[in-house]
Parts: C-alpha cells; sequence; structure tokens
C-alpha cells in the first residue's frame, strides 16, 4: 500500500475516534441538562488533562487527552518560537512504550489503545498502535511507537535494515534510502544509532540505543512539506521532528561521527 493511500486510513480512524468521543461528550451534556452527575472529563474520558491548568513541565499518563485549544501564537508571517522551541512543550509519558515525548502548545494527544505489531500495522498504518499528536488545526499528525529490538543489534546497519523491511512493507520510495537518511545520536554524548529519512508523504525516524535499550522506537510527521501551511507555522516537516526528537534526547550526528 502507498504510504498516502496509508495516511487515509490512518485518518479515517482517527477520525473515527474522535467522532466517538464527541458523541460520548454529547451524551454527557445531555445528562447534565437534565440533571445527572457525569464523570471524567471532555470525551466521556475520566482524567482527560486540562491544558490550561497545567504547566508545560506536565507528564500526563498514558490515557487522556492533552488539550486541543487553538494554538494563537502561529501565524502566516512564519514559524514562531512558542512553536519551534522544545524547551516550551508538554510533556507526555507512554506508559505502553516506555518513554517520553514533547508537544507543542494547543496539540492533542491521541494515545495509542493497544501495542503496534507487523502484522497489524505495517502494511496499513492505524492510530490505535502508534502514540498520536495532532496539530490545533487538525491537518499534522506525529506519531511514535516502538518495537522490541535485540540489543546485540544496536548498528547503524541494522536501523538502516529495519527501516528498509518497515518501508517495502508499506511506504515509499525505499530505493536509495541509505543515501537520503540523516544520521541521528540518541544521547549526544555517545550517540547510539538512528535515521531520519524522508518518504513521499512524511518523514520518519528510527532509532534505538541509550534510553531506548531493547527496543526500536520508530517517530513520523503525516504530511508533506508542499503544505503551505506547514511552512509557515513549523518551516518544514523535518524541522517539526527534530523539534519532537530533541525532547527525547535524539539529535543530529554532528558531521563524521562515527557508528
Amino acid at each position: 500500500m502507498r504510504i498516502d493511500e496509508g495516511h487515509d486510513v490512518w485518518l479515517s480512524a482517527r477520525t473515527a475516534r474522535h467522532r466517538v468521543r464527541v458523541g460520548a461528550l454529547a451524551t454527557a451534556v445531555a445528562a447534565a441538562l437534565v440533571g445527572c452527575s457525569v464523570a471524567g472529563g471532555p470525551g466521556g474520558e475520566a482524567g482527560a488533562a486540562d491544558p490550561s491548568s497545567a504547566p508545560s513541565t506536565a507528564a500526563p499518563t498514558a490515557t487522556g487527552d492533552a488539550g486541543a485549544a487553538t494554538d494563537s501564537s502561529t501565524s502566516a508571517a512564519g514559524p514562531t518560537t512558542a512553536v519551534t522551541d522544545p524547551s516550551s512543550w508538554a510533556t507526555y509519558r507512554s506508559e505502553r512504550y516506555d518513554l517520553t515525548v514533547g508537544y507543542p502548545p494547543g496539540w492533542t494527544v491521541e494515545p495509542a489503545v493497544r501495542d503496534w505489531t507487523w502484522e497489524q500495522d505495517a502494511r496499513t498504518p492505524t492510530p490505535e498502535g502508534m502514540e498520536g499528536f495532532s496539530s490545533p488545526e487538525g491537518d499534522i499528525f506525529v506519531t511514535v511507537f516502538s518495537v522490541p529490538f535485540d540489543q546485540e543489534k544496536e548498528t547503524r546497519e541494522d536501523v538502516l535494515a529495519w527501516a528498509q523491511d518497515y518501508c517495502e512493507a508499506g511506504t515509499e520510495p525505499c530505493t536509495d534510502l541509505e543515501d537520503r537518511a540523516l544520521e541521528l545520536c540518541v544521547e549526544k554524548r555517545d550517540c547510539h544509532p538512528g535515521l531520519l529519512v524522508p518518504f513521499a508523504t512524511d518523514v520518519q525516524a528510527f532509532f534505538t540505543g541509550g534510553h531506548y535499550n531493547g527496543q526500536l522506537v520508530v517517530a513520523s510527521v503525516w504530511r508533506n512539506d508542499s503544505n503551505i501551511t506547514v511552512q509557515q507555522r513549523y518551516g518544514s516537516f523535518q524541522t517539526l521532528l527534530e523539534g519532537f526528537l530533541a525532547t527525547m534526547d535524539v539529535w543530529p550526528a554532528p558531521t563524521g561521527a562515527s557508528r
């Protein structure tokens, strides 16, 4: 399946989940109007975070949203510090994948509801197995998940081999993957291996080691730089993804870094 088709499936599934939450919220409001006491936060989910009351360093659990308020700091004039500076971002803790990731002001967290598996998700990306983050406008989606990975395979070549298999299962283009990949470092000093790879309609990063021993993490931005609003708000998808990666202690490798 082409990745743009996969993204349509991803978006349809996410929209279906959103409709369920909206329906739950409507039911809760109706119940309140007739005097019923309704527990839980927006969308009928207990524990939904209120972004107006939490500091940017708060760590939501893997259940509940982290707010979906419109971010007024972005405009057609170009990227702003509040959006592009990860130090101002909120923090999300994924208990499912044992990792922490930051996300920009005003974005919404869409927690995974099950583990990512090759059989269910490699060919047709869906949100159920990924920790998801959506922009206030709903036009950009970032996902993060991990899979078990042999600690003895903590090399650039092993990460590249996994990324190549992943690409051939449902992404494109898969030719010259090594030539297109940007080297990454998990932890600047130790520089455990990672790669950032642009594809036809998304940018994805693959990394392991250090904080992520025993797992390979995949972080993705599901839109393409031809979207002018992305350029205005974030500069590029690569810039946006690098912001997410910085919150995970993953950085562009210095020139000439050895593996």
